[in-house]
């Protein structure tokens, strides 16, 4: 099998399997237990987030562990809606599901919602943003790196922009796809939030992190035993927060041999299909994350391209699996940067890791541009 939907999860790093059996196995105590066993685990998770803070360039006391980033990011969006009912709420049109659902939440409530336009780059519309900012703005959301296309969105500059207008509105970032892909200093990008995942850097499943800014306040969603400082009630999942911690140590201290690995496997799949299929890339393609790549291809259904090229043991998506479970046919955010409907329906997301090589890449170009041609013809 060759593996290019690492946008959606990856495989798990050795040393992370290693140190999830040692706490499920022999380190398996409750840290809240008054007992020296439960202590000495309950040193090993705030090792973990001392560590985890340290990479991510924040203070330990302002980093929260949750069950995933879906969790996080609705633990800070819900926990900072107040009763004023004049707050006004700012997402932009790209954000992950996890986001632009509790948008759309608010907005039943009652609140003001807007959404920001991208642009046909995959980034926030900055000057479409500010627009919306105004003296009611309680809170803006715009993710670090789109899931869907890749597209960086600059952060700081975002931040700058929108403080500059309203100093008190709150800045949320989902940062599932920056974290360990490129550099992240949370303090240097004056956010107020920032959400990451495990499961995205070579960590298990059911584990992330929320920075919450100190002096700012939220609502906890899990009322409970008060871990977490009270923001996140329930037995801290021990094993996987600290296989968390040892992923993003290992994916951060490789990242920019990574980064130059993934950009050239990633050039390398253009070489190879670019001459010989009619393909359109989503977004910008030497500005973009080199981790994902959406592509959208004349006269085919991408739905259908991913069931031939999983029959030859290629794994790609037509995009972020979240939006796969959903209901509604097409892919708001393609269609949010412009793309019609047949250069929706003929998308495909690859997305690379570090676990990828260039025998695999070719391999897969080969497969893929048959499959390709092949739907064509049948379609002609």
């Amino acid at each position: 099998m060759i593996y290019l939907d690492n946008a959606a999860t990856t495989k798990p790093y050795d040393k992370v399997l290693e140190v999830l059996k040692a706490y499920n196995t022999h380190f398996y105590f409750n840290p809240s237990s008054a007992y020296l066993e439960g202590f000495e685990v309950k040193k090993a998770v705030n090792k973990a987030r001392e560590l985890l803070a340290s990479l991510l360039g924040c203070n330990k006391q302002e980093l929260y562990f949750t069950s995933g980033a879906t969790e996080a990011n609705n633990l800070f969006l819900q926990g900072v809606i107040t009763s004023n009912k004049k707050d006004e709420y700012i997402f932009n049109l790209g954000e992950h599901s996890s986001v632009y659902e509790v948008a759309n939440f608010i907005k039943s409530k009652g609140y003001t919602v807007h959404f920001a336009k991208l642009l046909p780059s995959g980034q926030v519309d900055l000057e479409y943003l500010k627009s919306l900012v105004n003296a009611n703005t309680k809170l803006v959301s715009v993710m670090h790196i789109s899931n869907e296309t890749g597209a960086i969105n600059d952060i700081k500059d975002i931040v700058r922009a929108v403080k500059s207008i309203n100093s008190k509105t709150l800045i949320h970032c989902d940062g599932v796809q920056a974290c360990g892909k490129i550099n992240v200093n949370i303090n240097n990008l004056g956010v107020d939030s920032y959400v990451v995942s495990s499961h995205k850097i070579h960590g298990p499943k059911g584990v992330g992190a929320i920075f919450v800014k100190e002096g700012v306040n939220i609502k906890p969603l899990i009322l409970g035993g008060g871990q977490e400082s009270g923001i996140r009630s329930g037995t801290e999942n021990v094993a996987g927060i600290i296989a968390f911690s040892e992923s993003a140590k290992l994916i951060i201290e490789n990242m920019d041999a990574n980064h130059k690995k993934v950009t050239a496997l990633k050039n390398l799949f253009l070489e190879n299909i670019k001459d010989k299929l009619s393909v359109k890339f989503n977004g910008l393609e030497d500005e973009n994350s080199p981790y994902i790549l959406s592509l959208s291809l004349a006269g085919i259904r991408g739905e259908t391209l991913v069931h031939l090229l999983q029959k030859r043991g290629v794994i790609v998506n037509t995009g972020s699996s979240c939006s796969s479970n959903a209901k509604r046919a097409g892919n708001r955010v393609l269609e949010a940067i412009g793309l019609n409907k047949e250069e929706v329906s003929g998308s495909i997301r690859i997305s690379f890791s570090e676990f990828n090589t260039e025998e695999e890449v070719i391999a897969s170009c080969k497969i893929f541009i048959e499959e390709v041609l092949g739907l064509i013809k049948k379609v002609s």
